[in-house]
């Protein structure tokens, strides 16, 4: 029987106390990108709102990662651009060490649906690596 959190994930946004969180816990990260550009943000709302109804990916963010949603429109954290964050990938799994990008998720050519499924599919892979 699933609680009342099983669809829940608890995003967090780039500050220090996230930061510190990141360290402390040591978990990789999920970094999803938000954005309003006319071309890309419908699509990606899309999968934010879908995010929550697969029991599974909340279960592996919650278990497993450290959720990050990180909004275009407020200022793109100077890290993040640098590692062509919002340009080169919206969705991927940093490194709990550096941050470093270490898998990346296409969301432009796959459906809403395709997009949910293939990210539980690359944190299930990564789920026991940290």
């Amino acid at each position: 029987m699933q609680g009342p959190d099983d669809r829940t994930i608890p995003w967090r946004h780039w500050d220090e106390a996230t930061l510190d969180f990141i360290q402390e816990k040591g978990q990789a990260v999920f970094l999803f990108v938000a954005t309003s550009d006319a071309a890309a943000a419908p699509h990606l709302n899309a999968v934010l709102q879908a995010m929550p109804g697969n029991a599974k990916l909340c279960r592996l963010l919650r278990e497993h990662f450290t959720p990050l949603l990180v909004d275009t429109d407020a200022a793109m954290p100077e890290y993040l651009a640098w590692i062509d964050a919002g340009s080169a990938f919206q969705l991927g799994v940093l490194s709990p060490v550096g941050l470093t990008p270490i898998a990346t998720i296409d969301p432009t050519h796959r459906s809403v649906d395709e997009v949910v499924d293939v990210t539980v599919e690359v944190l299930e892979r990564l789920a026991g690596i940290w």
